[in-house]
């Protein structure tokens, strides 16, 4: 992938825990972005393979997460919140203490009363098993 990005204004971090699971993906993925500028005010976390997520519908979640007074913006498709998520610099700590494969939903479904939800239905569609390659045909 890394030849794909040359040229575009992107960092590539490397995550010498992977094998951990989706915990250390996502603390790798703070602590570099901490490291790089300490004045985020949050961060976007994502799936490679949601292929029906768009540019269109991150840039109207960052829109979103900008004009409320929320911690959390988070996708909803199938009955749940999920990816993606833009979470807020306060909860960097709890991203940052993610173990094993979990990723952010506990935070999410702790925090209702902190959380926008964004009706993204193109976000159920993911490619994680041989089956889920049919939906893409």
């Amino acid at each position: 992938m890394r030849p794909k990005l040359d040229g575009l204004d992107v960092s590539v971090v490397a995550n010498p825990e992977w094998r951990e699971g989706l915990g250390a993906s996502v603390r790798c993925g703070v602590r570099a972005a901490t490291e790089e500028r300490s004045e985020w005010s949050g961060v976007m976390l994502l799936l490679a393979d949601q292929f029906g997520v768009t540019p269109r519908h991150l840039r109207q979640m960052l829109s979103l997460f900008r004009q409320i007074d929320l911690e959390i913006v988070a996708a909803r498709y199938d009955g749940h919140s999920g990816p993606p998520v833009v979470i807020g610099a306060s909860l960097f700590a709890e991203l940052l203490a993610l173990r094993g494969a979990q990723g952010a939903r506990a935070l999410i479904a702790s925090m209702p009363d902190d959380t926008m939800l964004f009706d993204l239905p193109e976000g159920a569609f993911d490619v994680d098993v041989d089956a889920d390659e049919i939906g893409i045909r």
